[in-house]
């Protein structure tokens, strides 16, 4: 609602908000939410301090040089020093593709840290906050870009940042969320926890090679014009001529998208400390770095819906009525899914090629 209000009274201003920069963004309130954002995931009070990940963060990297130290990694998905050898090739490797297809160093430093501060943001909101679906406010695409301006970057950088778009997928590009979900599974898991990581990479590599192989077979009997999705019939297309209109028409650093993500910043610091020194205060902060996506539009009724649910049950019943109550709504999540996969395999067998888009988000 204060997004909405926010919109309106730029609106009535005349303001322009933008909303432009690519498919996925959303113009000055997304910078203003990546500042947000950006502030969650560094602040000192709601990461470091109270998630006590500083002091696990040094002795996951005393462990990974040192084997002898105290430090216990017998339970994690992967050693210590095998988690620090992945972390800093698979880094090295990006880095190099990226500079390999002409991005500057500069731009794939910039580039990579606000890749991070999606990845990590965006998976800690769906863990606490139980939300299905969350995109980015902003693509560390066009952060970069509108950070340094496409003249000062100049075509071979822009160009290599357009490639890169194959790594957001309509917002549901970052495996993160789904790796925080596996990792919280993997707790219920006894005994040795290691070949939980296994069978991830197998399934990874499964799923891999199975959508590559149905899609080439799909694209080269019907003809990828006749899929039905935004990805491949005009997603791609869209993103070239995205890339081509700003080499085409250069621009500088962009000054006010920069002071919106600074706004951005210090609301969510306020947001925070009020949160934590107000027992009273209404307003969650995580609300803020993702208030203007297009997901939360599209799910913020039945957000408000569950809210309402929720705090009836609790007043009639309270606490024992609410975990009473819990399977029903966890059989309305069960029954969707049920019913998405039945009618997709209705669809296959008596309308196949004439199919029905049940799900879409």
């Amino acid at each position: 609602m204060l997004y909405i209000l926010q919109i309106a009274a730029f609106n009535r201003t005349g303001y322009i908000t933008g909303g432009s920069e690519d498919q996925w963004s959303s113009g000055l309130a997304g910078f203003e939410s990546f500042g947000a954002l950006t502030v969650m995931v560094l602040s000192y009070d709601r990461f470091w301090k109270s998630r006590n990940i500083r002091p696990h963060l040094k002795n996951v990297f005393l462990k990974a040089i040192n084997s002898q130290h105290d430090f216990d990694d017998s339970r994690e998905l992967m050693s210590s020093r095998t988690a620090l050898i992945v972390l800093v090739l698979s880094s090295g490797f990006c880095a190099g593709w990226l500079w390999q297809t002409g991005m500057d160093v500069s731009t794939v430093l910039v580039y990579g840290a606000a890749s991070a501060i999606l990845y990590i943001g965006i998976a800690r909101i769906v863990a606490e906050s139980g939300l299905l679906y969350v995109r980015g406010p902003v693509t560390a695409q066009v952060f970069s870009l509108y950070l340094f301006g496409s003249k000062a970057l100049g075509a071979t950088t822009v160009t290599a940042l357009g490639l890169t778009y194959t790594t957001v997928s309509q917002g549901r590009g970052l495996f993160m969320p789904a790796m925080v979900q596996i990792a919280r599974l993997r707790d219920f898991v006894g005994g040795n926890r290691k070949p939980v990581l296994g069978a991830i990479c197998l399934a990874f590599v499964g799923a891999l090679v199975a959508s590559i192989m149905t899609t080439l077979y799909l694209g080269y009997t019907y003809g990828t014009q006749n899929f039905s999705t935004w990805h491949i019939k005009a997603g791609g297309l869209w993103v070239f001529n995205d890339t081509a209109a700003k080499i085409a028409t250069p621009f500088t650093t962009n000054w006010l998208r920069l002071q919106f993500f600074g706004l951005g910043a210090v609301i969510m610091a306020v947001l925070t400390l009020l949160r934590y020194r107000l027992p009273w205060w209404p307003l969650h902060p995580i609300g803020f770095t993702v208030w203007s996506t297009y997901f939360t539009q599209k799910t913020f009724v039945a957000v408000f819906l569950a809210w309402v649910t929720k705090s009836l049950v609790l007043r009639i019943g309270g606490i024992a009525l609410y975990r009473r109550s819990q399977p029903f709504f966890l059989g309305l999540l069960v029954g969707y899914a049920l019913s998405v996969a039945l009618s997709a395999i209705v669809d296959m067998i008596w309308m196949p090629g004439q199919g029905h888009y049940i799900h879409s988000v």
